[in-house]
Protein backbone atom coordinates (compact mmCIF):
# COMPACT_ATOMS: atom_id res chain seq x y z
CA UNK A 1 0.00 0.00 0.00
CA UNK A 2 2.89 2.40 0.68
CA UNK A 3 4.55 2.03 -2.79
CA UNK A 4 1.11 2.46 -4.25
CA UNK A 5 0.90 5.63 -2.37
CA UNK A 6 4.43 6.97 -3.78
CA UNK A 7 3.54 5.65 -7.14
CA UNK A 8 0.19 7.50 -7.17
CA UNK A 9 2.08 10.99 -5.98
CA UNK A 10 5.06 10.24 -8.49
CA UNK A 11 2.39 10.36 -11.14
CA UNK A 12 0.58 13.33 -10.04
CA UNK A 13 3.89 14.79 -9.95
CA UNK A 14 4.64 14.20 -13.54
CA UNK A 15 0.90 15.25 -14.40
CA UNK A 16 1.22 18.36 -12.82
CA UNK A 17 4.36 19.01 -14.62
CA UNK A 18 3.14 18.29 -17.84
CA UNK A 19 0.23 20.71 -17.32
CA UNK A 20 2.73 23.43 -16.02
CA UNK A 21 4.67 23.13 -19.20
CA UNK A 22 1.76 22.80 -21.37
CA UNK A 23 0.09 26.36 -19.89
CA UNK A 24 3.70 28.10 -20.50
CA UNK A 25 3.94 26.46 -24.24
CA UNK A 26 0.78 28.26 -24.69
CA UNK A 27 2.82 31.50 -25.23
CA UNK A 28 3.75 31.20 -28.87
CA UNK A 29 7.31 32.57 -29.96
CA UNK A 30 7.34 34.64 -34.05
CA UNK A 31 10.34 34.79 -36.03
CA UNK A 32 12.09 38.35 -36.35
CA UNK A 33 13.85 37.97 -39.74
CA UNK A 34 15.59 41.69 -40.74
CA UNK A 35 17.00 42.40 -43.65
CA UNK A 36 20.43 44.36 -43.43
CA UNK A 37 23.85 44.96 -45.27
CA UNK A 38 25.44 43.22 -42.54
CA UNK A 39 24.64 39.99 -40.66
CA UNK A 40 21.85 39.57 -38.14
CA UNK A 41 20.54 36.33 -36.48
CA UNK A 42 16.96 35.27 -36.72
CA UNK A 43 15.33 35.96 -33.17
CA UNK A 44 12.13 35.41 -31.41
CA UNK A 45 9.22 37.79 -29.59
CA UNK A 46 6.21 36.54 -27.66
CA UNK A 47 3.18 35.98 -29.17
CA UNK A 48 0.21 35.92 -26.17
CA UNK A 49 -2.55 35.33 -29.45
CA UNK A 50 -3.26 32.11 -27.48
CA UNK A 51 -3.48 32.79 -23.60
CA UNK A 52 -5.44 33.52 -21.22
CA UNK A 53 -7.03 37.21 -20.44
CA UNK A 54 -7.03 38.78 -17.18
CA UNK A 55 -9.90 41.70 -17.07
CA UNK A 56 -8.42 43.79 -14.57
CA UNK A 57 -11.89 44.61 -13.47
CA UNK A 58 -12.25 41.15 -11.96
CA UNK A 59 -9.50 42.25 -9.54
CA UNK A 60 -10.90 44.85 -8.25
CA UNK A 61 -9.62 47.63 -10.58
CA UNK A 62 -12.06 51.01 -10.18
CA UNK A 63 -11.96 54.28 -12.88
CA UNK A 64 -10.57 57.10 -11.16
CA UNK A 65 -9.19 55.33 -8.13
CA UNK A 66 -5.59 54.14 -8.94
CA UNK A 67 -5.00 52.42 -5.37
CA UNK A 68 -7.68 49.90 -6.51
CA UNK A 69 -6.39 49.37 -10.24
CA UNK A 70 -2.67 49.04 -8.83
CA UNK A 71 -3.77 46.36 -7.03
CA UNK A 72 -5.96 44.57 -9.07
CA UNK A 73 -2.69 44.60 -11.95
CA UNK A 74 -0.65 43.51 -9.30
CA UNK A 75 -2.58 40.50 -8.65
CA UNK A 76 -3.50 39.61 -12.58
CA UNK A 77 0.11 39.60 -13.19
CA UNK A 78 1.13 37.20 -9.89
CA UNK A 79 -1.19 34.78 -11.64
CA UNK A 80 -0.20 35.42 -15.57
CA UNK A 81 3.35 34.48 -14.97
CA UNK A 82 2.83 31.53 -14.37
CA UNK A 83 1.11 30.29 -17.43
CA UNK A 84 1.35 33.14 -19.78
CA UNK A 85 -1.51 35.71 -20.06
CA UNK A 86 -2.99 39.30 -21.04
CA UNK A 87 -3.58 41.71 -18.58
CA UNK A 88 -6.03 43.44 -20.08
CA UNK A 89 -6.94 47.17 -19.47
CA UNK A 90 -10.34 48.09 -21.18
CA UNK A 91 -12.02 50.96 -22.52
CA UNK A 92 -12.10 53.70 -20.04
CA UNK A 93 -9.41 55.96 -18.39
CA UNK A 94 -7.64 53.83 -15.36
CA UNK A 95 -5.28 55.85 -12.90
CA UNK A 96 -2.52 53.89 -11.77
CA UNK A 97 0.83 53.84 -9.73
CA UNK A 98 3.82 51.60 -11.07
CA UNK A 99 3.40 48.54 -12.72
CA UNK A 100 6.09 45.77 -12.61
CA UNK A 101 5.88 43.30 -15.19
CA UNK A 102 7.21 40.21 -14.85
CA UNK A 103 8.22 36.80 -16.88
CA UNK A 104 5.04 35.54 -19.49
CA UNK A 105 2.99 38.28 -18.99
CA UNK A 106 1.76 40.51 -21.78
CA UNK A 107 0.01 44.25 -20.68
CA UNK A 108 -2.78 44.70 -23.14
CA UNK A 109 -4.24 48.51 -23.58
CA UNK A 110 -7.55 48.36 -25.45
CA UNK A 111 -8.39 50.35 -28.47
CA UNK A 112 -10.65 53.41 -25.65
CA UNK A 113 -8.62 52.77 -23.16
CA UNK A 114 -5.92 54.91 -21.01
CA UNK A 115 -4.09 53.92 -18.49
CA UNK A 116 -2.73 57.30 -16.79
CA UNK A 117 0.26 56.84 -14.10
CA UNK A 118 0.53 59.40 -11.37
CA UNK A 119 2.57 62.34 -11.49
CA UNK A 120 3.08 61.75 -7.69
CA UNK A 121 7.18 60.47 -6.94
CA UNK A 122 5.82 58.65 -3.97
CA UNK A 123 4.16 56.26 -6.15
CA UNK A 124 7.34 55.30 -7.40
CA UNK A 125 9.00 53.79 -4.61
CA UNK A 126 10.96 51.74 -3.30
CA UNK A 127 13.68 52.22 -5.77
CA UNK A 128 14.46 50.09 -7.93
CA UNK A 129 17.81 48.86 -9.73
CA UNK A 130 18.11 51.27 -12.94
CA UNK A 131 20.05 53.60 -14.46
CA UNK A 132 20.76 57.23 -15.66
CA UNK A 133 21.75 58.37 -18.05
CA UNK A 134 24.27 55.31 -18.20
CA UNK A 135 24.93 55.22 -14.80
CA UNK A 136 23.38 52.20 -12.86
CA UNK A 137 21.65 53.31 -9.65
CA UNK A 138 18.82 53.08 -7.56
CA UNK A 139 15.96 55.51 -8.23
CA UNK A 140 12.10 56.24 -8.58
CA UNK A 141 11.03 52.98 -10.64
CA UNK A 142 10.30 53.79 -14.12
CA UNK A 143 6.09 53.83 -14.67
CA UNK A 144 6.25 50.69 -16.76
CA UNK A 145 9.49 48.22 -15.61
CA UNK A 146 10.75 45.04 -15.91
CA UNK A 147 13.69 43.53 -14.79
CA UNK A 148 15.13 39.60 -15.75
CA UNK A 149 11.98 39.34 -17.30
CA UNK A 150 11.09 36.71 -20.55
CA UNK A 151 8.73 37.10 -22.82
CA UNK A 152 7.16 39.99 -22.09
CA UNK A 153 5.26 42.46 -23.53
CA UNK A 154 3.09 45.60 -23.85
CA UNK A 155 0.43 45.81 -26.72
CA UNK A 156 -3.11 47.30 -27.72
CA UNK A 157 -4.41 50.29 -29.47
CA UNK A 158 -5.00 51.90 -26.45
CA UNK A 159 -3.07 55.09 -24.65
CA UNK A 160 -0.87 54.85 -21.82
CA UNK A 161 0.22 58.18 -20.52
CA UNK A 162 2.04 60.06 -17.55
CA UNK A 163 0.91 62.83 -15.46
CA UNK A 164 3.64 65.69 -15.88
CA UNK A 165 2.27 67.78 -12.95
CA UNK A 166 4.97 67.15 -10.43
CA UNK A 167 7.43 66.02 -13.02
CA UNK A 168 7.49 68.86 -15.22
CA UNK A 169 8.59 70.71 -12.48
CA UNK A 170 11.63 68.74 -12.23
CA UNK A 171 12.67 69.30 -15.92
CA UNK A 172 15.17 72.52 -14.71
CA UNK A 173 18.45 71.04 -13.23
CA UNK A 174 19.56 73.79 -10.33
CA UNK A 175 23.00 73.08 -8.43
CA UNK A 176 21.97 70.09 -6.37
CA UNK A 177 20.09 68.41 -9.17
CA UNK A 178 23.84 68.57 -10.86
CA UNK A 179 26.18 67.46 -7.82
CA UNK A 180 24.26 64.41 -7.22
CA UNK A 181 24.81 63.24 -10.88
CA UNK A 182 28.10 64.22 -10.04
CA UNK A 183 28.50 62.34 -6.92
CA UNK A 184 26.72 58.98 -9.24
CA UNK A 185 29.41 59.61 -11.69
CA UNK A 186 32.15 59.19 -9.18
CA UNK A 187 30.70 56.64 -7.39
CA UNK A 188 30.32 54.89 -10.66
CA UNK A 189 34.29 55.27 -11.25
CA UNK A 190 35.26 54.22 -7.95
CA UNK A 191 33.37 51.27 -8.29
CA UNK A 192 30.65 51.76 -5.65
CA UNK A 193 28.07 48.83 -5.12
CA UNK A 194 24.87 49.74 -7.50
CA UNK A 195 23.03 48.78 -4.28
CA UNK A 196 24.52 51.97 -2.39
CA UNK A 197 23.60 54.69 -5.42
CA UNK A 198 20.37 55.64 -3.96
CA UNK A 199 19.24 58.68 -5.96
CA UNK A 200 15.80 59.15 -4.41
CA UNK A 201 16.31 62.11 -1.95
CA UNK A 202 14.62 65.53 -1.75
CA UNK A 203 17.64 67.27 -3.95
CA UNK A 204 17.92 64.44 -6.84
CA UNK A 205 14.96 64.75 -9.04
CA UNK A 206 16.66 62.33 -11.09
CA UNK A 207 13.50 61.53 -13.35
CA UNK A 208 12.68 57.78 -13.94
CA UNK A 209 11.89 56.61 -17.42
CA UNK A 210 8.24 55.88 -18.73
CA UNK A 211 8.93 52.16 -19.93
CA UNK A 212 12.21 50.09 -19.22
CA UNK A 213 13.34 46.54 -19.80
CA UNK A 214 16.60 46.00 -17.95
CA UNK A 215 17.88 42.90 -18.82
CA UNK A 216 15.49 41.35 -20.53
CA UNK A 217 15.16 38.79 -23.26
CA UNK A 218 12.21 38.43 -25.87
CA UNK A 219 10.24 41.59 -25.24
CA UNK A 220 7.04 43.04 -28.21
CA UNK A 221 5.90 46.58 -27.75
CA UNK A 222 3.37 47.10 -30.19
CA UNK A 223 0.77 49.35 -31.76
CA UNK A 224 0.22 51.63 -28.11
CA UNK A 225 0.17 55.35 -28.22
CA UNK A 226 2.48 56.67 -25.64
CA UNK A 227 2.03 60.43 -24.24
CA UNK A 228 4.25 62.40 -22.37
CA UNK A 229 6.97 60.90 -20.32
CA UNK A 230 9.27 62.05 -17.33
CA UNK A 231 12.04 61.25 -19.00
CA UNK A 232 13.11 59.02 -21.50
CA UNK A 233 10.39 57.31 -23.30
CA UNK A 234 10.94 53.65 -23.90
CA UNK A 235 14.41 52.06 -22.35
CA UNK A 236 15.53 48.99 -23.67
CA UNK A 237 18.50 48.20 -21.21
CA UNK A 238 21.14 45.01 -21.39
CA UNK A 239 18.07 43.50 -23.13
CA UNK A 240 18.04 40.85 -25.93
CA UNK A 241 15.77 39.97 -28.94
CA UNK A 242 13.04 42.65 -28.85
CA UNK A 243 10.52 43.97 -31.39
CA UNK A 244 9.23 47.77 -30.87
CA UNK A 245 6.50 47.69 -33.96
CA UNK A 246 3.44 50.60 -34.93
CA UNK A 247 3.93 52.31 -31.54
CA UNK A 248 2.67 56.34 -31.38
CA UNK A 249 4.98 58.49 -29.31
CA UNK A 250 4.39 62.18 -28.49
CA UNK A 251 6.34 63.78 -25.79
CA UNK A 252 7.38 67.31 -25.51
CA UNK A 253 9.06 67.41 -22.51
CA UNK A 254 13.08 67.65 -21.06
CA UNK A 255 15.00 64.30 -22.27
CA UNK A 256 11.98 62.83 -23.86
CA UNK A 257 14.06 60.77 -25.64
CA UNK A 258 11.89 58.03 -27.99
CA UNK A 259 13.42 54.48 -27.81
CA UNK A 260 17.00 54.21 -26.27
CA UNK A 261 18.25 50.57 -26.90
CA UNK A 262 20.83 51.05 -24.51
CA UNK A 263 23.59 48.11 -24.94
CA UNK A 264 21.05 45.68 -26.27
CA UNK A 265 20.98 42.83 -28.81
CA UNK A 266 18.61 42.33 -31.90
CA UNK A 267 16.44 44.82 -31.96
CA UNK A 268 14.05 46.22 -34.65
CA UNK A 269 12.01 49.07 -34.62
CA UNK A 270 9.71 49.80 -37.22
CA UNK A 271 6.42 51.72 -38.48
CA UNK A 272 6.89 54.11 -35.74
CA UNK A 273 5.80 57.54 -35.04
CA UNK A 274 7.94 60.05 -33.02
CA UNK A 275 6.58 63.68 -32.17
CA UNK A 276 9.02 64.62 -29.30
CA UNK A 277 12.54 65.94 -28.93
CA UNK A 278 15.35 63.52 -30.18
CA UNK A 279 13.69 59.91 -31.82
CA UNK A 280 15.81 57.24 -31.17
CA UNK A 281 19.60 57.13 -29.37
CA UNK A 282 21.53 53.79 -29.62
Amino acid sequence: MKYKSIFALILLSIAFTRLSVAQISKINQDDIKIKAPFEIPVFKVPNFEHCKNYDIRDFGARQGDKESTTTAIAKAIVLATTSGGNIIIPPGEWSTKAIHLKSNVNLHVSAGATLLFSGDPKDYLPAVHSSWEGLECYNYSPLIYAYEATNVAITGKGTIKADLTVWEKWFPRPKPHMESIKNLYNWAQEGMPVEQRLMVNDTSNLRPQFIQFNRCQHVRVEDIKIRNSPFWTLHLYLTKDALIRGIDIYAHGHNNDGIDPEMSQNVLIENCVFDQGMMLLP
